[in-house]
């Protein structure tokens, strides 16, 4: 699990020096902005798309019942998922930040995403989306995610993983509301 908030007035990362020692104790990365482009479209499996959207909806289906509006689908921020688990497949790395591409922040930036809040969930060797939220609703940070009130989009990537089951990645923003190619 990753957040980022940003402050667009000093384009810095939210909070100071306490706010990031508290982040490393709940392990949550706050880093500033970045820019490079981003490598070619992810189409996805066709299995994984029926597993994606299971996801998402398992993901509102929480936000409802705790009368919390639903995430809104964004294709460039799947897209940037899609990208982010076939990276921890072809590297096979796990973890927020890869060395061949930086961190999750940095590709949604990339690919021309304008947030003022992201966060990014992360899971492997699961099999179904329903184990996948599970897991994720028992971990404080990746719940946070889950049902911040900040985030109004989502997108969700998968790629098998060497154990037969999927790498899956959620990305959660804030919509600034603007995509720029």
């Amino acid at each position: 699990m990753l957040v980022r908030k940003v402050d667009k007035k000093r384009r810095t990362a939210a909070g100071g020096a306490a706010l990031w020692l508290l982040c490393t104790m709940f392990g949550l990365f706050l880093c500033t902005r970045g820019a490079v482009a981003l490598p070619t479209v992810i189409e996805p499996r066709p299995e994984t798309r029926h597993l994606e959207t299971e996801l998402i909806d398992s993901v509102n289906g929480l936000r409802a019942e705790r009368n919390l509006p639903a995430l809104r689908e964004n294709a460039s921020l799947t897209e940037v998922a899609r990208e982010k688990a076939e990276q921890i497949r072809r590297d096979d790395e796990f973890a927020h930040i890869l060395p061949s591409y930086g961190d999750p922040f940095s590709m949604m930036e990339r690919a021309g995403l304008k947030f003022t809040a992201a966060g990014e969930d992360l899971a492997h060797a699961h099999y179904s989306a329903a184990t996948t939220v599970v897991d994720w609703m028992n971990s404080l940070g990746h719940r946070n995610n889950v049902l911040s009130p900040v985030f109004d989009e989502i997108g969700v990537g998968l790629a098998p993983d060497r154990h037969g089951g999927w790498i899956w990645v959620a990305l959660f923003m804030k919509s600034d509301g603007v995509v720029v190619a």
